[in-house]
């Protein structure tokens, strides 16, 4: 049995069989990044690591632990900002004429940003982690899947696929419209899913390796 402990946003780090390990869970394969269960079928990347980086990255998460930001509030957050933009008449504002040509070109442009703003992150974790752990080169690869899947992954599949559908519904919505408004919450939207590819591999659920 595997217990995973944060790194940060794309890396955990366990210990199997007497060894240490750091589990890169950015998707490795680029379908993943749409349903984040496609990943227990793919090995994943590990580096072996220390014992004093494993028990150093441990300290820190203990530390980080105390501060959590309510996901009810970032719910709500989100409720008053639109309830706001709505009463404003901003969304009326953000009404254009363009082509549906046009706007399938926009949203062609933001569906390829928001994969860069992605992948920066990821570089950005990568490059301030191994700057500070002395990290061997030894690297394996095998697959790590849920020992059982349970309802706590049942419900993250469904409220990912909820999400995808709310994410579409906002690009159609822009294609036809052409409002900027919700040009603008397709990206903030495809963003979240996309990093959404790190659920696979969370610190709640319990995990088992095989080299099959």
């Amino acid at each position: 049995m595997i217990q995973l402990a944060t790194v940060n946003s794309r890396y955990l780090i366990f210990k199997s069989d007497g060894n240490y390990y750091l589990l890169d869970r950015k998707p490795v394969n680029f379908l993943c990044y749409f349903f984040f269960p496609l990943s227990w079928l793919f090995k994943q990347k590990l580096y072996i690591i220390t014992e004093g980086d494993f028990q150093h990255i441990l300290f820190k998460n203990q530390q980080a632990s105390n501060f959590v930001v309510p996901f009810s509030l970032i719910g709500g957050l989100g409720f008053l900002l639109t309830t706001v933009i709505r009463r404003s008449g901003l969304l009326t504002r953000l009404e254009t004429d363009l082509s549906i040509q046009t706007n399938l070109l926009f949203f062609a442009l933001v569906f390829l940003l928001s994969l860069v703003f992605v992948q920066t992150v990821y570089y950005v974790s990568k490059k301030r982690l191994f700057s500070k752990l002395a990290l061997t080169e030894i690297t394996e690869y095998k697959k790590i899947v849920p020992k059982t899947i349970k309802n706590t992954i049942a419900k993250r599949i469904f409220a990912v696929i909820m999400l995808w559908l709310l994410t579409i519904l906002c690009a159609f919505t822009y294609i036809y419209s052409g409002n900027w408004f919700f040009l603008w919450s397709v990206f903030f939207m495809l963003c979240f899913m996309f990093m959404l590819g790190n659920a696979s591999y969370t610190i709640d659920v319990i995990y088992k390796m095989s080299d099959n």
